[in-house]
């Protein structure tokens, strides 16, 4: 059932006269449309709430990989930096 029927219909209840002239009526027509574009703006948000959803979304992941990348880069610095103070630890006593 189309948005304009359901309009009818409760015109029908509140007792306004329903004028429906058929598939022709231009006021029919214009409801129709006004009702698919509000339809249409309702879909459109949606999907741009779903977009910057996602967006947000991969912006804080993409930040929280960089930051785990950069405490590994750190880590494997300081491991790298023991492991040849160990080494020149072991040159020092001869081995």
């Amino acid at each position: 059932m189309t948005k304009h029927k359901n309009i009818i219909k409760q015109k029908a209840k509140n007792k306004e006269p329903a004028d429906d002239r058929g598939p022709l009526d231009l006021t029919r027509q214009i409801d129709e449309l006004q009702c698919e574009i509000e339809e249409l703006k309702e879909t459109l948000k949606s999907r741009d709430y779903t977009r910057q959803h996602d967006y947000e979304f991969l912006i804080e992941e993409n930040r929280r990989l960089e930051e785990e990348r950069n405490m590994l880069i750190v880590d494997n610095k300081r491991l790298a930096h023991q492991i040849d103070d160990q080494v020149n630890r072991l040159r020092k006593v001869g081995m």
